[in-house]
């Protein structure tokens, strides 16, 4: 998300999807950082390591622009999910924004 731009409509889109398949959400999480490598990004590292750690087992969005605009990035981070025994769940499909 860049900066200045209010995190709700995009948190509200991430928690309906969870309520809809009644998961249980621990945490609620968005960086202002823009469209930066997704290292850089504090909250999205800590998610990461959160899954890692087996504290949470996926991270829920609304689409896959909060994770990265850029196919390499997003893709870097499928794979840490994947290698760490999580996943993510988008509320709209990869394809829309």
């Amino acid at each position: 998300m860049e900066n200045g731009q209010d995190p709700a409509d995009r948190l509200a889109a991430a928690q309906a999807l969870a309520a809809r398949h009644g998961w249980t959400v621990i945490d609620r999480a968005f960086d202002t950082t823009g469209a930066t490598d997704p290292p850089t990004r504090p909250q999205l590292a800590r998610l990461l390591s959160e899954v890692h750690n087996g504290k949470i087992h996926a991270i829920v969005s609304a689409s896959r622009t909060d994770v990265s605009v850029f196919d390499d990035q997003y893709q870097r981070v499928l794979d840490q999910l994947r290698d760490r025994g999580g996943g993510l769940a988008l509320a709209r499909d990869e394809t829309s924004l």
